[in-house]
């Protein structure tokens, strides 16, 4: 069930008054910049792909369903918005930061410099899963997300998420053992 202020303000823009949508805007503007990044955009072109998101929310907000989460809604058209702008943009490579999220608090700074080095090799390597099993991946080990999440965010029965997360995780494994050996030791 939706929560009151965000099905307040969506009644409110689709009566006619637009203003209404800086507070969703304002809401939820973190949550698309994190979806972008996540899933690639480089952090030069995440305001643009955020800007891009909200003109699609807007345009597409009488399509809502109040019986939904508004943040899952929003997770959705951003992941779709993204995967199709990657998509369309595959000789960019991804952005090479590593996500907050998963640094090295370390104060070494050879440590974060293995650190980083190392997220972005395994970063690389998630690109060549599949999209379909590297979408619940990075939902669930990057973006925290619980299985009833992703397959609320993808549409998805939990049993096919759990599936895919599987599947992807082999698929992970067999691309780091051919790409970075060193790795993998004393993986199964």
């Amino acid at each position: 069930m939706e929560a009151p202020k965000d099905l307040e303000a969506v009644r409110a823009v689709l009566s006619g008054r637009p203003e209404a949508f800086e507070s969703i805007v304002r809401d939820y503007q973190n949550l698309v910049a994190s979806v972008a990044y996540r899933l690639g955009v480089p952090r030069d072109d995440i305001e643009d792909a955020v800007s891009e998101v909200f003109v699609k929310i807007y345009r597409n907000l009488d399509s809502y369903r109040p019986e939904f989460s508004l943040s899952t809604w929003i997770y959705r058209i951003s992941t779709n918005h993204v995967l199709d702008t990657l998509r369309r943009a595959r000789h960019r490579p991804l952005a090479t930061e590593l996500s907050p999220a998963l640094s090295d608090p370390s104060p070494s700074p050879s440590e974060k410099l293995a650190a980083r080095q190392m997220a972005e090799r395994v970063r690389e390597a998630l690109l060549e899963v599949p999209e379909k099993y590297r979408l619940p991946i990075v939902l669930m080990h990057v973006e925290g997300r619980s299985i009833e999440e992703i397959a609320a965010i993808l549409s998805l029965p939990t049993g096919t998420v759990k599936t895919r997360l599987a599947r992807g995780r082999g698929r992970l494994a067999q691309v780091l053992r051919r790409r970075c050996p060193d790795l993998m030791e004393g993986v199964p």
